[in-house]
Formats: structure tokens, sequence, C-alpha cells
């Protein structure tokens, strides 16, 4: 840790030097910009679980999140040219057995760099490579507020599961297949093509590997391999009506000998896909989005369709907003082995308020309130009759953008 600190440290101070001689060298040709958060949240959350009879746990705790966002651009042969580095302590992928098996683990006061890319854009669109999301970036998400109600990376997710008997949700369902994946990879986005009231544009990725990222040279039973995301994504307005939509798709081979422990149940090879729409007037927005999560994930003898949906309303003014939004849907358990008797995750719900308010430039204060429910059973035993749980997260933040 002392190490990982001294280099942030010196990182920070490298960006703050760069900044001021791209400011103050007129002929320096790359321009340096720095930027990041601070949250500090507390919540309260409770559980139910009846699995075997009956289980409750409630607590509270405070927690802080943060990051920083080095940029760096440039200008030279027709082209803008540049790179980003991101730096949190947000929760990743976590592998149980090796890369086998995924699920997502707080990951306390660890700092890690989250993304990592160089591009080059002009005429002829944008070529990046590094470690980021790629072409899903233009996937639409249903709408929020704050620390995100219930849409995918809401802040919610850090607080569910805390108990050891929890009914164990599943957190990478929650995010969705890549809502926390940089894999390292290369993607290209297309100008955008239209006039000033319709624009459209596509990109497409191309990762080696899945959860593979930065130094991280992954093994031949790495979870997937040959990993492709394509989307498209429409912005435009009809008279006072502001609109965007996005669809997405993302494939990929299973990897050699992928097995969950010493078992040869095999996962499948995967393809799922979106879609996504918002329409936005007078301050409101309301969209939803509907995703098929197909084979990821599961192991060959998997019975049983995944998917999941979500849907918002906001309305946001100058100083404050407020949203309600809801997720639902059916998967494989994430998080558990496939010879659990809880691997079969056959529904969740989450319906999310929230609120934030903007004291001055880059200072908010937010409030969530999420219930969530949920079953699970057996992925292939459909005689057992599973477990089922509730509960809520509350959570207070002040936050500073900078």
């Amino acid at each position: 840790m002392k190490k990982l600190l001294l280099a942030t440290t010196a990182l920070v101070g490298f960006a703050f030097a760069g900044g001021a001689q791209a400011n103050v060298g007129a002929a320096s040709p790359l321009k340096v910009t720095l930027g990041g958060d601070i949250e500090v949240v507390g919540a309260t959350f409770r559980e139910k679980i009846k699995a075997d009879g009956y289980f409750k746990y409630s607590d509270y705790d405070f927690a802080t999140f943060y990051s920083l966002n080095v940029g760096v651009t440039g200008k030279g042969a027709g082209f803008t040219y540049g790179g980003e580095l991101v730096l949190d302590n947000e929760a990743e992928a976590a592998f149980e057995f090796g890369p086998r098996h995924v699920s997502y683990e707080n990951e306390g006061n660890g700092i890690k760099v989250s993304k990592a890319i160089v591009f080059l854009e002009g005429n002829f669109g944008r070529v990046q490579a590094g470690d980021a999301q790629g072409a899903t970036d233009l996937a639409v998400k249903a709408p929020s507020v704050g620390m995100g109600q219930t849409i995918d990376g809401g802040r919610y997710v850090d607080f569910l599961g805390a108990s050891d008997n929890d009914l164990g949700f599943p957190k990478l369902f929650v995010y969705g297949i890549d809502g926390r994946n940089n894999a390292t990879n290369i993607t290209y986005y297309t100008p955008k093509f239209g006039n000033e009231q319709h624009k459209v544009q596509a990109g497409i990725t191309y990762a080696p590997k899945f959860w593979s990222y930065g130094a991280d040279i992954a093994h031949k039973d790495n979870t997937y391999r040959n990993v492709i995301k394509g989307a498209v994504a429409y912005d435009g307005n009809i008279d006072f009506v502001a609109l965007n939509a996005s669809a997405h798709v993302i494939t990929g081979s299973a990897g050699d000998n992928v097995r969950y422990g010493f078992h040869d149940n095999l996962r499948k090879s995967f393809l799922a896909w979106g879609l996504g729409a918002n329409a936005s007037a007078y301050g409101v927005t309301i969209g939803a989005t509907y995703e098929d999560l197909g084979h990821f994930g599961t192991p060959q003898d998997h019975r049983g369709g995944q998917h999941k949906i979500t849907a918002g309303i906001k309305y946001e003014q100058d100083k404050f907003g407020v949203a309600f939004n809801y997720t639902t849907g059916k998967a494989f358990n994430f998080r558990e082995n496939v010879f659990s008797e809880r691997a079969r995750l056959k529904g969740f719900n989450a319906y999310g308020l929230g609120g934030t308010y903007k004291w001055a430039p880059g200072l908010t204060t937010n409030a969530d309130l999420v219930f969530y429910d949920g079953k699970s059973g057996s992925s292939t035993d459909t005689s057992y009759t599973g477990s089922k749980g509730d509960g809520y997260v509350f959570m207070l933040s002040q936050k500073l953008a900078f």
C-alpha cells in the first residue's frame, strides 16, 4: 500500500506539473487536465432470508469512494490524439477458482487503475486502445440521479450481501455483463453521421480475453476469449422532445478447459444483446432498457433464460433532481458454485427512489432508498423449492467533484 500511495502521489504531482507546463509553455503540444471526485456515504441496510430456516441481518456503516482522472490531449497533422488514466477504489471483478468463476467484491482502500487508454481521432472517427469498456459505452441507460438508485452501477450494490448468510444476490447481474469490465481491447468509433436534429454513431470492440486488463496476461482457461462488442446509438430531437436510443451486442467464446472447480461442467460460449431508449422534455426524462444475457456465465446444463429490464423516470432543474427506477430479471446466480442449491436466480426486483441537491459547483448531497427482493433455487434440480429474501438500503452522501 505504501508503494501504491507513493506512486499515486507521484502521478498527481506529474499531472499538476504537466498541466502547468501545458498552460505556461505556449509551444507545448499537449494539454494535461486533472479531475476526479470524493464521495462519503453513510448507509443503513437490512436483509431477511428464508432458506432452511429464517435469518435477519441489519447493520450500518460509512464508506468513502474516490477517483482521480488524468487526461492528455494534443493536435497534429490534422488529427487529435491523447490518453486518459482513471484511478479509483470501486469494486471490481474478483475470481473464485482462478479465472473460472466471477463475482464482485469490495476492495476496501485498494486503489486500482480502472481505465487507461490512448486514442487517435479525426474525420475518420476515433480509434482507442487500452483498458476501457469500449463500444458499449454508447449503450443508453434508464434515467437516475445522484448515486444511481437501481440502475447499473447504482451505489446500493456495494451494500448488498453484507452478511455471511446472504441470499447471494448477483452483483454481476445487477451491474450488467460488462458494467465494470475494462478488459484490454481495441475499439473503433465511427464519426457521428446526420444533421443537427438527428445523429447516429456506431462502435466495435475486440478484446482477446474477458476481465484481463493491465499487465494481467490471462492463461488459456480465462472465462471467455475473442470477445466482440458492437453498439449503435441515436441522438435526436423531435420538436421539443430529446430522444436517445441504442442497440448493442456482446459475444465471446468459452475459454479452453474452463471448469467449475475440479468438475467437468464447462461454460458455454455466449451471445447477449440489449436495447435502450430515453425521451426528455421540460426537465423530465423517461426511459427503459432490455438485455438478453444469453448463456453468459452459465454451465452447459443450465436451464432457463436470462434477462434484465430497467425502467425509470427523473426530473431535474438547476439545483435539485429526483428519480424513481426499477430493475427486474432472471439469471444464473454468478456468485454461487454451479453445484450449490442457490445457483439459479429465479427472480430479482429492485425499486429505487433518489434525490440530489447541488449546493455549489461540484458539491452535491445525495440520498437513495432501495428495496429489493429475490428468489433462488437449483440450476438443474427443479424439485428444489429454493430460498427467498428481501431487504433495503438507505444511503446519504456528500460528494465533491472537481
